[in-house]
């Protein structure tokens, strides 16, 4: 409402193809990420981010 965009990073899927996003109540877009380019993530959100990888590190036996 103010003008700020907020990144919201900690959703993970595997998907077959590309479908439409549906604008709703708290989202108006989504973008996807080729984790070379720089975001600003905020400490939450990178902590959340920590903790799934290292599950996945647990799960993969690494």
């Amino acid at each position: 409402m103010n003008g700020m965009e907020k990144f919201n990073p900690v959703f993970y899927s595997s998907i077959h193809y590309l479908q439409p996003f549906i604008e709703n109540q708290e989202t108006d877009g989504i973008r996807l990420w080729d984790v070379k380019e720089a975001v600003n993530i905020d400490q939450v959100d990178l902590a959340i981010l920590e903790y799934v990888k290292n599950m996945n590190l647990l799960r993969s036996g690494s």
